[in-house]
């Protein structure tokens, strides 16, 4: 239990010494760290690559038409994750969709930069509508709401 006899000084008042000493011990811990991440990810990537040896796995990914060359642990990787998604699993597919680039966040965040791209095109940077969905796009990002279309969406389908 924490008390006054067993608490470390405050760090704006350890000497300059005190300070690299401790800078010292971070800087180890984060490339012991770093390597670690980084021999986990190679082991991944090497057991992700390795094929598939479960012959009734390679017959049904085969009459899927996926290519044999293609039948590997990331393969059986991605294969579960569409059968999860044609379960209706919303987790995987909302997964599923950021992976493919189908996010409506990213979606709405290309649309903001496209906006402001017709903005600066413009010669009048206050020309109303183009700022209206900007304030629109920026609240969506901000606050999003399901079924909500941007004015200028709506715009398009009347013409």
């Amino acid at each position: 239990m924490a008390n006054n006899n067993n608490l470390k000084p405050p760090f704006n008042e350890l000497t300059p010494e005190e300070h690299r000493e401790i800078a010292k011990k971070g800087g180890k811990a984060s490339v012991e760290s770093r390597k670690k991440k980084k021999k986990e990810k190679d082991l991944l990537k090497m057991l992700l690559e390795l094929p598939i040896k479960d012959k009734e796995i390679i017959n049904r990914l085969k009459k899927l038409g996926i290519d044999e060359s293609l039948l590997t642990n990331e393969m059986l990787a991605i294969y579960s994750l569409f059968k999860q998604v044609t379960k209706g699993d919303m987790q995987a597919i909302k997964y599923m969709d950021e992976k493919i680039g189908n996010s409506p966040l990213l979606k709405l965040k290309e649309r903001e930069i496209e906006l402001k791209e017709k903005l600066a095109e413009k010669e009048s940077p206050n020309d109303n509508a183009i700022n209206e969905n900007l304030l629109t796009i920026a609240s969506l990002i901000n606050n999003p709401q399901p079924n909500r279309s941007l004015p200028i969406e709506n715009e398009k389908l009347n013409e």
